[in-house]
């Protein structure tokens, strides 16, 4: 069916449709301020964008206090300030979650529209916009925090929609909000105009894509080389996410090289086996069908690349909310798919078939979407139990919040720190080892000497700084620690020093130092993950190794992450049995290639292997 055919379609149950919104909405906002108020949400990313925005409803526009600048010499999100004036009557970082979710329902109701018209059945349309609510994109980027580039999912979707029915102002207007999203949205937007341009009818839609184009282009071009730039300081050289494309080239130039004359050579240097599980969990919930409606799919080809060539594994995971500008044309592109198979179905299987055969046949991409996604879903989980069960530091938080108060500077561990995101000085404590390229070409020191240091002491995995900055603060004459309930522990400035507690689950100076031995770790915080199963008795202040495992009792114990290159390596452990055992007393994995969790070697202890 031809695109002109089906504008003066107008899809029936309106009302029916209007109450799915509504439900997804509930389902998608409930369980994502849920989320957020039992303790899951984290500083990357709700915590920054709460801050940004109260920070901005305050005249500071989206200062970015981690690294000393505005937001938008980091990403250039503009769409944010929709959320400014909202702040201004409810300031809370539920009114980011709730609008977040809000606009992915909206999307649903595009979905209805978009397939209605291209196939005409009632039932098929109510499928592909159940796809849509229960693709795992959806659902994970509703559950992760909030972030402006997931509003390109809704946004695109729109603009297709006002493409197919010809709405050429409300159309101008979703692209530039669109565009608006981030940086990286103007190529999608670019994209479509390229498809307007070659598959445009009438000839009205072809001139709006040469425009878009060119405008999109351009507006890119500008951010990259004016507007960031003009938000970074004077020492920056480049835009710092170009280093995620290394492998590829040391400079933005390098890289552009290295695509247009190696192609295959980029594709082949930057495939890793997860992403290949990454496409099958982007394309299966949709039936495999966007690869049938393969003009849309051009749109999304682009972003879709610029994900795959990343070195960063998160990138390229559906956990994320790197593939919000995908999704919205995978949809379109499923849905003109369905048209495909359809005719291709007419003309080589359909005749040989009784009716009730046919219907299957044809709705065969469909039934297989639909499986896939609730298998995906249930394996993935998006929207967990643990969202609904209540907070287990809060009466600790209520606590915090009155030693701290309303405009002390923090320093804060991940987890905890959206709920003191509301002042000027605000900083996680510290940032990932991912960034510490960021703060070096920024200038931004490592430690912030904040009036306050929270630490909860069992969530410092994947740091090779926090725990060391515990460690130091122990030993700092002008901190005390002013809060201490395992594992929460609040340092303050200028407070009395008085004989510092005992820390629980640090272990220091293990092992010998020696020519060829790499210290990871000078402390190191374990994460204890069945706290039943082990106990914690890891010395006093800092001093001591000892760790008790209990016979008969298994439990999982893990320590920091640690990020090292190419190689191979040496580890030691360094474990003590303090009683006598009989028989196995632990099982040792070695877990590396965090890509693909590869275990790199495994042992079983048992009493035999401790002596003395």
């Amino acid at each position: 069916m031809s695109r002109e055919s089906s504008i003066g379609h107008r899809p029936t149950n309106q009302t029916l449709i209007w109450l799915f919104v509504l439900a997804l909405f509930l389902v998608l906002g409930v369980s994502a301020s849920f989320r957020h108020l039992n303790g899951h949400s984290t500083f990357y990313d709700l915590g920054v964008m709460d801050n940004f925005v109260w920070q901005t409803l305050h005249g500071h526009l989206f200062f970015y206090p981690q690294y000393g600048i505005s937001y938008f010499g980091d990403h250039f999100a503009p769409i944010l300030f929709l959320f400014v004036p909202l702040y201004a009557v409810w300031t809370s970082p539920l009114v980011l979650i709730l609008g977040q979710a809000l606009a992915l329902a909206l999307g649903g109701w595009f979905v209805y529209q978009i397939a209605h018209r291209h196939v005409q059945r009632e039932a098929w349309a109510w499928a592909f916009t159940v796809m849509y609510a229960l693709h795992p994109t959806v659902l994970h980027v509703a559950m992760f925090d909030f972030h402006p580039i997931a509003l390109m999912i809704p946004l695109s979707l729109a603009a297709y929609y006002c493409y197919l029915t010809q709405r050429w102002i409300w159309l101008s207007i979703s692209l530039a909000l669109t565009a608006a999203c981030q940086e990286e949205a103007a190529i999608t937007v670019a994209a479509f105009g390229v498809y307007m341009l070659i598959f445009g009818r009438p000839t009205v839609a072809r001139w709006i894509g040469a425009t878009t184009m060119l405008a999109a282009t351009a507006y890119f071009v500008i951010v990259m080389k004016v507007i960031i730039p003009a938000f970074q300081p004077s020492a920056t050289h480049q835009w710092v996410y170009v280093s995620r494309y290394g492998h590829l080239g040391s400079s933005t130039r390098e890289i552009l090289r290295t695509l247009v004359l190696h192609p295959l050579d980029a594709l082949v240097g930057s495939f890793e086996l997860y992403k290949l599980e990454t496409l099958l969990w982007l394309l299966l919930p949709l039936g495999l069908l966007p690869l049938l409606g393969w003009r849309v799919l051009l749109v999304a080809l682009p972003a879709l690349g610029y994900s795959y060539l990343s070195a960063r594994p998160n990138q390229f995971r559906i956990y994320y909310q790197y593939f919000s500008p995908i999704l919205g044309w995978l949809v379109v592109a499923a849905i003109q798919g369905q048209s495909v198979w359809a005719g291709l179905a007419k003309r080589i299987v359909l005749p040989r078939l009784t009716p009730r055969r046919q219907l299957a046949v044809l709705a065969l991409p469909l039934t297989v979407a639909l499986v896939a996604a609730i298998v995906i879903d249930d394996r993935l989980s998006p929207i967990k139990l643990v969202f609904f069960e209540p907070h287990p530091f809060r009466k600790d938080l209520e606590a915090l919040h009155r030693i701290i108060g309303p405009q002390a500077s923090v320093s804060v561990t991940n987890r905890l720190a959206p709920s003191f995101a509301h002042r000027r000085e605000y900083y996680l404590a510290l940032d990932f080892i991912f960034n510490r390229e960021l703060n070096a070409r920024l200038g931004v020191p490592d430690y912030r000497d904040t009036a306050f240091h929270l630490f909860d002491l069992t969530a410092l995995e994947g740091s090779q700084d926090r725990e060391r900055r515990v460690a130091q603060l122990l030993k700092d004459e002008r901190y005390g620690v002013r809060y201490y309930r395992f594992p929460l522990v609040l340092f303050e400035r200028g407070f009395a020093r008085s004989p510092q507690p005992e820390l629980e689950a640090l272990l220091t100076g293990v092992g010998e130092e020696r020519a060829g031995v790499i210290r990871a770790f000078p402390a190191v915080f374990l994460s204890i993950r069945d706290q039943d199963a082990v106990e914690r008795d890891l010395g006093v202040g800092g001093a001591g190794a000892a760790m008790h495992f209990l016979p008969g009792r298994r439990g999982r114990v893990a320590g920091p992450k640690i990020t090292l290159p190419a190689g191979s390596y040496a580890v030691d452990f360094h474990l003590t049995l303090e009683a006598p055992a009989v028989g196995r007393v632990a099982d040792l994995d070695v877990i590396s290639a965090p890509a693909d969790r590869r275990r790199s070697d495994a042992r079983q202890l048992t009493a035999a292997d401790f002596t003395g």
